[in-house]
């Protein structure tokens, strides 16, 4: 019964996923980035933890929780897809002409994470080590220098005139970096942009094929990198299989959550926290509390992990709302989900009709590519912020240095709202 409630709730997200791809003419569309890892950790993951160890919550547990995925994905889909196609007027759009910007960017996010690396230097060679001792007031160079990479990226990849192999030599480059943070999750981030620049502002779009063909590698690579930073599975202690789906505990510990019947329900406390404390720099506040939106689950839950403070269990897409409003995290949910559908239907018409930096930095955040990660929270004040701010670094680049553009690039950036 319960192996039948995960396969509908994944029929329901590939219906889902059909309607999108129906509309973008496109089998890779705004919810491939967000499948890519959300049907593998919540899903597949899930049906593979069942094989190896059994049920870990009850049936009305499941269905609960699996209803509420695949409704979220159900109304995103339809809010992108019969939401007007409006062109909502912003400050975005310049005439850009990108030459050096991404390295002094990358060198930015260089310098930024240089202290930790220098602080640590005896664990240079094992940065998994570096991220685990520095989860407790280091966030404010660790997510800088994050954001500052995939911004180089970014800029890298609308550059005009890259010599032959620039943007191949420069995601190394980048990817190389994310890796000592000591994060898998932020090269996966680095593939899914290039991909959605490929896709989304080049115009190539993507038969059902290709996206097999991009999911398979993307599945070798991230196989590889748990493969990699897991002791226990280069030691053969487990299958990749079983370890990886032990890993991917999101979905396990919400249910664990949903059936305490001695938790009381928070009514918003922890969602105002995680929108407060998320944006405060521990260095700017010495005094900010450790148990703070989701952390707070994880001192109940994960005692032991979290007075250890090397890093907090995840609670997944429903933790935390359930924690706050019960049942009702549902609708919180999928009233969040019509939103971003909204969000992303207005923001990919003004990529397509502009092929703008800054719209692709929107375009990304509203389909889960987060650039300005904080670890928890809802940053897309930051995002729209950051966005703003490139398009407002461009216009002073051309101030500086006037070349002539492609005709192309010269139409597209002198277009008007």
């Amino acid at each position: 019964m319960i192996e039948l409630i995960v396969l509908t709730s994944l029929g329901v997200a590939f219906f889902a996923y059909a309607i999108v791809v129906h509309r973008d003419k496109s089998f890779f569309c705004v919810l491939t980035p967000v499948y890519f890892t959300f049907i593998p950790g919540y899903y597949l993951f899930e049906l593979i933890h069942i094989y190896f160890f059994g049920y870990s919550a009850q049936t009305s547990t499941y269905l609960f929780c699996y209803a509420t995925y695949s409704l979220v994905f159900l109304f995103l889909a339809l809010a992108y897809t019969y939401f007007p196609s409006y062109s909502l007027r912003l400050p975005f759009n310049v005439r850009h002409e990108i030459r050096y910007m991404p390295y002094v960017v990358l060198a930015a996010a260089v310098l930024v994470y240089l202290p930790i690396l220098i602080e640590y230097r005896d664990l240079i060679l094992d940065p998994r080590a570096i991220y685990v001792r520095t989860r407790i007031g280091y966030g404010h160079m660790y997510f800088t220098s994050s954001a500052l990479v995939f911004l180089a990226y970014i800029l890298c990849l609308f550059k005009q005139r890259p010599f032959r192999g620039e943007k191949a030599l420069f995601f190394m480059m980048c990817a190389l970096w994310c890796l000592s943070h000591g994060s898998k999750g932020q090269v996966v981030q680095l593939i899914l942009i290039g991909l959605m620049f490929r896709v989304f502002v080049s115009g190539r779009t993507a038969s059902f094929s290709t996206v097999v063909s991009y999911a398979a590698v993307f599945a070798i690579g991230l196989g590889s990198l748990f493969y990699f930073f897991s002791d226990s599975l280069r030691e053969g202690d487990v299958s990749l299989l079983a370890g990886v789906a032990s890993y991917a505990d999101y979905n396990r510990n919400a249910m664990m959550l949903i059936e305490d019947d001695d938790f009381e329900l928070q009514y918003g406390k922890l969602t105002l926290e995680q929108a407060i404390y998320s944006r405060v720099a521990r260095v700017l506040y010495p005094a900010k509390p450790d148990d703070w939106g989701t952390f707070a689950l994880a001192r109940k839950y994960y005692p032991v992990w979290f007075e250890k403070k090397t890093g907090s269990a995840s609670f997944g897409v429903l933790g935390v709302p359930f924690a706050d409003f019960g049942h009702f995290a549902m609708l919180y949910l999928i009233s969040w989900a019509v939103v971003t559908g909204v969000l992303l239907k207005i923001f990919m018409v003004r990529l397509k009709k502009y092929r703008d930096p800054s719209d692709f930095i929107m375009v990304l955040f509203l389909a889960n590519v987060v650039i300005i990660p904080s670890g928890v929270g809802y940053t897309i004040p930051e995002h729209l912020f950051l966005a703003l701010l490139v398009s407002v670094l461009l216009r002073i680049r051309i101030g500086w240095r006037r070349r002539p553009l492609p005709a192309a690039v010269e139409h597209t950036a002198l277009s008007t709202v």
